[in-house]
């Protein structure tokens, strides 16, 4: 799974409509990765930034599909530096939120918590 370039598409028009704002937060189900054409989507990607008015970041470069799942970016520095607070959902992983979807309840801290959650 990873973030796609319509991805950003999409999320510039919900920040145009006013449904996100810096300082919101993002949970992904699954710790998601920046997917090639993501990465070699400069103009999308500068308009994001532009529509969050921050600075652009390295984010990374293309690692082709043979190697994305052992080397793609994470999308973690992504939403941070667009200036979300950032929560993964996932069975492993680094500064994660351990829980399995198929069989653990969901913390009543986190229902209804987030202002964009995706997978």
């Amino acid at each position: 799974m990873g973030l796609w370039a319509g991805f950003l598409e999409d999320l510039v028009e919900l920040k145009m409509r006013g449904h996100l704002t810096a300082g919101g937060r993002v949970a992904e189900i699954g710790q998601q990765q920046l997917s090639d054409d993501f990465l070699r989507a400069d103009e999308l990607i500068d308009s994001a930034y532009r529509a969050f008015g921050r600075p652009r970041i390295p984010l990374g470069n293309p690692v082709g599909p043979e190697n994305f799942a052992e080397r793609a970016p994470l999308s973690r520095p992504f939403w941070q530096s667009l200036g979300f607070d950032y929560l993964a959902v996932d069975l492993i992983g680094d500064d994660i939120v351990g829980l399995n979807l198929n069989s653990d309840a969901v913390p009543g801290s986190l229902l209804l918590s987030q202002d964009l959650a995706g997978c």
